[in-house]
This record gives C-alpha cells, sequence and structure tokens, in this order.
C-alpha cells in the first residue's frame, strides 16, 4: 500500500490513508473535525473551514459561521493539510 506525502510549502510529512478524510479534485486534503473537535479547534484560534461539496472552502472567522457550518449537514469543516503526493512504498 503507498502512503500520503502532504506539502504545506515549509515542510512535508508522511501519513496513513487512513488519516486523510478528504482531498479535493486539485489534490489538496483536508482532514475533517467531527462536531466537538471543530469546537474546540474554533475556540483556540486554529484556521478551519467550511468544506463544501463542489471542492470551495470558506474559512470560518465567527462564532455565527461556525454555527452556520454545524447546523448544514452537506458541509464538512477541516483543517488544511496541504497538496499531496503519492509515493509508493
Amino acid at each position: 500500500m503507498g502512503s500520503i506525502l502532504y506539502h504545506d510549502g515549509s515542510s512535508s510529512k508522511q501519513i496513513n490513508n487512513k488519516d486523510m478524510e478528504k482531498i479535493t479534485q486539485d489534490g489538496f486534503a483536508w482532514q475533517i473535525l467531527g462536531y466537538h473537535e471543530a469546537i474546540e479547534y474554533f475556540h483556540d484560534d486554529k484556521s478551519i473551514f467550511a468544506l463544501y461539496d463542489d471542492d470551495t472552502e470558506s474559512q470560518i472567522l465567527t462564532r455565527q459561521d461556525l454555527e452556520n457550518a454545524l447546523d448544514d449537514d452537506s458541509v464538512q469543516i477541516g483543517l488544511e493539510l496541504g497538496y499531496i503526493k503519492t509515493c509508493k512504498a
């Protein structure tokens, strides 16, 4: 099984495929957060994003943004991982 590398511009990290929750058509990887994780990351001032079905995203900046994203079943909330590159193991 191959592994996936993501690159955020300053460093690279190897992660298991199971850790990847969403990869957009352009090869960008997102770690999907659960309800409680999203709230915790928001309160910790982490950059989190609302991820839409059409592969667009918007940064969650306010409590209202967070509540709207959590209330919309078609929206996922995620952390940026970066662009991926598949490598042979």
